[in-house]
């Protein structure tokens, strides 16, 4: 259920990342393309002018040290007004599907159904991950790295044994900081699906420094109603741009901590 909020809520949060420079203008067709989740709208936003994105997108619960929820790796190049297919792309000596819809070619894998996977995938916290892409005639290929950040082991007074977020308190959040996530700034995005709505659920955002803990004032729920269901999100993440033979490619890292739904009380 958690993955259903999120991607509902990233049609409408975007707000400037810490990382300019991707700024080529061309076709509209990269609008919609993907974000991953509430945290990777803040990192990607400021991002869609690109010529080609790659994405390393993993999920962890808040209040919760079991190992990683999951791991979307993503790739889209662009050609005009046409995604494309160029070669084979490698996240960390791990391809990546291809998958063809229309002049709408991607990238796309998810981790996450098999313990030995997740194993692999959470030896990548705090390390450089290598990508590449093979290229083919409509896109040239490339070899970059990332860096991907650690996790953020995230919890919170209270929540974790209620299941309930408070108008009228203050949420307190604390979490293990990383000096190497860019910027040293964590991402807080808080959503509440009100009883009844009809319009873009009301959020909550926060930039602020990865120092370990930051309390968000109760009277910014003030939109928040009795009886919604709100999601807590807090995460970082690493972006940077590669050259590749006059295209820019954007490759980001996020990691998004995240609660299931709460219930909103007074």
């Amino acid at each position: 259920m958690k993955k259903l909020f999120s991607s509902i809520v990233i049609v409408f949060i975007s707000l400037a990342f810490v990382c300019g420079g991707c700024s080529k203008e061309q076709a509209g067709e990269k609008n919609s393309i993907p974000n991953f989740g509430d945290i990777g709208a803040q990192l990607r936003s400021a991002q869609s002018d690109a010529d080609g994105y790659v994405t390393l997108y993993y999920d962890e619960y808040i209040n919760d040290n079991r190992p990683l929820w999951s791991a979307d790796y993503s790739g889209v190049f662009i050609d005009g007004t046409s995604w494309v297919l160029a070669g084979q792309l490698f996240i960390s000596n791990v391809e990546i599907s291809a998958v063809s819809n229309g002049n709408k070619s991607q990238y796309q894998k998810t981790l996450g159904t098999a313990p030995q996977e997740m194993a692999e995938v959470e030896k990548q916290m705090g390390q450089t991950v290598a990508v590449n892409l093979t290229g083919g005639s409509q896109f040239p290929g490339f070899s970059s790295q990332v860096y991907v950040p650690e996790r953020m082991y995230c919890t919170t007074q209270g929540i974790n044994s209620e299941g309930l977020l408070h108008r009228s308190q203050n949420l307190s959040l604390a979490w293990e900081d990383d000096p190497d996530s860019t910027n040293n700034k964590v991402y807080i995005v808080i959503v509440c699906d009100n009883p009844g709505s009809t319009t873009n659920p009301p959020a909550v955002v926060i930039e602020t420094d990865d120092d370990g803990q930051y309390t968000v004032d109760f009277t910014s729920f003030n939109n928040f109603q009795t009886g919604g269901a709100a999601v807590i999100h807090i995460g970082r993440g690493r972006s940077i741009t590669a050259d590749v033979d006059g295209k820019t490619v954007c490759i980001t890292s996020i990691i998004d901590a995240s609660s299931g739904p709460l219930e909103v009380v007074q």
